[in-house]
């Protein structure tokens, strides 16, 4: 098994269906877990419905992005994860590019991809700071490469490296969660990647709210 992919959702039925069917068609080995955390929408009906290969995790309660995710790493098989938000689309080829990039870059311990707009354009998904970082007093000296992290909508790790470092800390309940991880994968002397040929679109944080993710396809 190549990768095994986790998305967590919550009340954003439309977006994950959409998000699903562009992995549904994508190349590359896979497995798929959604882990809804307890969603008011039709989210678990509709996924049920439309994807029942996909495993689907139903909580009970939103413990939040990090808690969520842990709980379906725990079932994952694949060389690699990848956390995907519901809110994406991904080009065809994005697995297997993603895939390669990883094999070919052993000292990389995770990585992010090309995160587009839905109308193309780039968005800004790789940082070389820290959230202030320049109050620090070389804090950051000791930590390998050159990025500090990548947009959570899209990353990618080999399993063996998540499974040493028990996932995300469960501490941070939505944001920041995806930067500690970045910080302590750096710690174990590996490096963050960015893959230029894994083109994922994304709608948050964004201006275009005209463009529905089924017009891509």
């Amino acid at each position: 098994m190549n990768v095994s992919i986790i998305i967590v959702s919550y009340n954003t039925a439309a977006l994950t269906l959409a998000c699903l069917k562009s992995l549904e068609a994508a190349d590359s080995q896979k497995e798929i877990f959604v882990v809804d955390n307890a969603s008011t929408d039709l989210s678990v009906r509709f996924i049920k419905e439309s994807y029942p290969d996909v495993h689907l995790i139903e909580n009970t309660e939103n413990r939040g992005f990090a808690s969520a995710n842990n709980k379906a790493l725990k079932l994952c098989r694949g060389r690699y994860v990848i956390f995907l938000n519901p809110d994406t689309v991904i080009k065809r080829d994005a697995l297997n590019n993603a895939v390669s990039f990883m094999d070919q870059h052993p000292h990389v311990g995770l990585a992010g991809a090309r995160i587009l707009n839905p109308d193309g354009s780039i968005q800004e998904s790789v940082s070389y700071r820290y959230p202030g970082e320049k109050y620090t007093k070389g804090e950051t000296q000791h930590l390998q490469g050159d990025i500090a992290c990548v947009l959570g909508a899209f990353m990618i790790a080999p399993r063996s490296v998540l499974e040493k470092l028990g996932g995300f800390d469960e501490d941070f309940f939505l944001y920041g969660e995806d930067q500690d991880l970045a910080w302590r994968i750096r710690e174990k002397g590996l490096s963050i990647g960015f893959i230029e040929n894994a083109d994922v679109f994304h709608w948050g944080g964004q201006s275009e709210k005209n463009t529905q993710p089924t017009e891509l396809f």
